[in-house]
């Protein structure tokens, strides 16, 4: 074996030594060598390919960058502007129903005064004041079922607002491939005992799934109907997908069900900057 290694030395040697002549020398052996040597080793056009493809990514994702700076930035905008509207129609509302109060008072003291001064015909006016209460009781539902179908729809507007933002946010911080939109008939009532469509937000990050719930305030049934969604996934996929939990207010009992169900809690701090 030594004697083996000591003559293939001996032969790289003699190869070093002669092989500059050659190539001066002998015109077919130096295009031979060119020849292998292109094989194995880039050219400078590929290395240029290389560098172009290479600045093409770079300008592409910058791209990609400012294209969602954009669109946050107009998200929050929107959310603004939307603040502002709602702020306005609510306090429009109050200053409507703060008149309206003020008519019944007025109205009630008109009612009194009128008794005071009327000693005959009792059960007339009796009658006539039970109709006038009964009108202002109902005027006064009417506003308070008008007040509750406005705190019906902010609170629909604010949770969906909460959600895009705490959205955007996530995909911003996050080195995501593809987002997508899961949707799929449970038809056995995996998840909630009974048969409804099944949704929730799916990310592919560096080939691992991740299910992804997303609300403004959770708790620990959130949480668990998170968990039985990631295991239905798995029933209809055969891959058990991580799970994130992304919440601007998430209550004690909600905080231990996600360490439990080993469930990846986020909240807005960890992602807003």
């Amino acid at each position: 074996m030594a004697a083996t290694a000591l003559r293939l030395e001996e032969e790289e040697r003699h190869i070093v030594e002669i092989l500059p002549l050659l190539l001066k020398k002998d015109p077919r052996f130096r295009r031979e060598v060119t020849v292998i040597l292109s094989e194995t080793l880039a050219t400078k056009d590929d290395l240029r390919q290389i560098l172009e493809e290479l600045r093409v990514s770079r300008e592409e994702t910058n791209r990609r960058f400012e294209e969602s700076d954009r669109r946050f930035d107009a998200l929050v905008q929107e959310m603004r502007e939307g603040f502002e509207l709602q702020s306005k129609a609510m306090s429009e509302l109050e200053i409507k129903v703060d008149n309206g109060l003020q008519a019944t008072r007025d109205l009630e003291t008109k009612v009194d005064n009128l008794e005071t001064k009327v000693d005959n015909g009792f059960e007339l006016q009796s009658k006539a004041t039970k109709d006038l209460e009964t009108k202002v009781d109902n005027g006064l539902k009417a506003i308070g079922i008008k007040i509750d179908t406005v705190g019906s729809r902010w609170e629909l507007f604010a949770e969906a607002t909460i959600r895009n933002t705490l959205k955007e946010l996530l995909l911003k911080n996050l080195d995501v491939t593809e987002v997508k939109e899961w949707r799929v008939q449970d038809k056995d009532g995996v998840v909630f005992g009974y048969s409804c469509e099944i949704q929730g937000d799916l990310l592919i990050k560096n080939g691992e799934n991740y299910l992804v719930e997303i609300k403004s305030s959770a708790g620990s049934n959130d949480v668990s109907i998170l968990n039985r969604k990631a295991k239905f996934y798995e029933q209809l996929t055969g891959v058990m997908p991580k799970t994130i939990f992304v919440a601007v207010n998430m209550n004690e009992e909600g905080k231990k069900s996600c360490q439990a169900l080993n469930v990846q809690l986020i909240s807005y701090d960890e992602i807003k900057d």
